[in-house]
């Protein structure tokens, strides 16, 4: 019974957390080009970490369709081409500049 009770009372509090998480952002495209230019190796985990997570959560239905023969660094350099070429979007949320540009680089037939 202590169990449920304790169960119970966590779900009352759960959308309390869930709301204030909802609009963090934690990298912006403003952070992620300049991270990007700073540390190749971090840029190279945060967008192949994009690119995977947007493959698991949508599948088929990703915005992009990348090439059979792609790698993890013409990713990148597609991602930070973008964000050069595009300063009026880096205010975003850096997966979002990830998407973008992939979406853009390699749109779905």
């Amino acid at each position: 019974m202590k169990s449920t009770r304790k169960y119970l009372i966590l779900l009352l509090f759960l959308p309390l957390v869930s709301k204030a998480d909802v609009n963090r952002v934690f990298i912006t495209g403003i952070d992620l080009l300049d991270y990007c230019q700073q540390s190749s190796n971090f840029c190279f985990g945060y967008v192949t970490a994009v690119v995977d997570d947007t493959s698991m959560i949508y599948g088929e239905g990703a915005s992009f369709c990348l090439p059979a023969d792609i790698n993890a660094e013409q990713l990148q350099q597609v991602v930070i081409e973008y964000m050069e070429n595009r300063p009026q979007q880096l205010h975003l949320p850096g997966p979002d500049i990830v998407n973008l540009a992939l979406t853009t680089a390699y749109s779905c037939p």
